[in-house]
């Protein structure tokens, strides 16, 4: 499921709308919580919590900013983006969710393969398990590209395709 998260002011007014795309709600980000204690009516029950921080911007869409709707064209595109990745495996979705997060700190919405290869040694950290980790950069651009949130400009250059100005609200 895709998560609605919804912030009001005290005369009730909407101030904030957010949906969690559930393409970017992968196991990394979720954080199991202790078990109730034994006294707890519910007692050994375990609840957890999302950690809303490692989804990328294109997995948090703001549908109303400040008590702004934000533009239907955007969200639905954006929406429409993300629901692309729904359909790959979870490791896959993972990938992307760690990788579109990494392109994001990135100064710029446009950059070369070599930029993105400066997030090998991170990558290996979170990835141990693969030891081709160029590669696999290469391929999840090419996953990115393919849902539509990066665009290829010319040999090795690519783009973010919604900016984080777009994305934050900034009109």
């Amino acid at each position: 499921p895709s998560f609605l998260l919804l912030r009001y002011s005290t005369g009730e007014a909407v101030t904030h709308l957010t949906a969690v795309h559930r393409s970017f709600i992968t196991p990394e980000i979720i954080e199991r919580r202790k078990p109730l204690s034994a006294t707890a009516r519910r007692a050994g029950w375990v609840g957890c919590n999302i950690l809303l921080g490692g989804v990328p911007p294109e997995g948090r869409i703001n549908i109303i900013d400040n008590g702004v709707e934000c533009p239907r064209s955007l969200v639905r595109s954006v929406f429409a983006a993300t629901d692309n990745l729904a359909l790959r495996s979870t490791h896959s979705r993972s990938w992307a969710r760690t990788l579109l997060a990494c392109l994001h700190r990135l100064p710029v919405s446009e950059f070369t393969l070599a930029r993105v290869y400066e997030f090998e040694e991170e990558l290996r950290r979170l990835y141990p398990e693969n030891q081709n980790i160029r590669a696999k950069i290469r391929q999840q651009l090419q996953v990115l590209r393919d849902a539509g949130l990066l665009s290829f400009v010319g040999r090795a250059q690519y783009r973010l395709t919604f900016s984080q100005r777009k994305l934050n609200g900034d009109r």
